[in-house]
């Protein structure tokens, strides 16, 4: 009877378990998905929310293996293509889409404290030079981020 009971606690606590990683999972997964579906139908108010929130998303890329993809295409990051008065900034979609054909579909980033520093930085004349759109990081969970993609 006790070993019947044991069996009894271990299965209810393995159904309890799966039915919550399920329901994270789905629920994760929904709202990722939200996410994505308002980035593209709203950029404005999504740069919004990226920008008092992106620092989660950033955290979720380098932590959650099963969704940094998904997670990776709500990034945002100021660009060397785009005026600071424009106020969007870029996803790797958006600037890969923008990336000429031999750059090769790589990601130049350049790690600086604000905008001014980055646009003087010797490192960025090179790529001014050649027109080179460049993704501007400002925090340092960008570059960690970067080297978990």
């Amino acid at each position: 009877m006790i070993v019947l009971t044991t069996h009894k606690i271990c299965l209810i606590l393995h159904l309890t378990c799966i039915t919550f990683f399920m329901d994270s999972f789905f629920i994760k997964h929904s709202f990722l998905r939200h996410l994505e579906d308002e980035s593209k139908k709203n950029s404005k108010n999504y740069n919004k929310f990226f920008i008092e929130f992106g620092h989660f998303l950033k955290e979720g890329v380098v932590t959650d293996f099963n969704n940094k993809n998904n997670i990776a295409k709500l990034l945002r990051f100021e660009t060397s293509a785009r005026a600071k008065e424009d106020d969007l900034m870029s996803s790797f979609d958006d600037y890969i889409s923008r990336s000429s054909v031999e750059q090769d579909k790589t990601i130049y980033y350049l790690c600086a404290p604000n905008r001014a520093l980055a646009e003087a930085s010797p490192y960025y004349e090179i790529f001014k030079r050649n027109k080179t759109e460049v993704l501007f990081l400002y925090t340092p969970i960008d570059e960690f981020v970067m080297g978990n993609l």
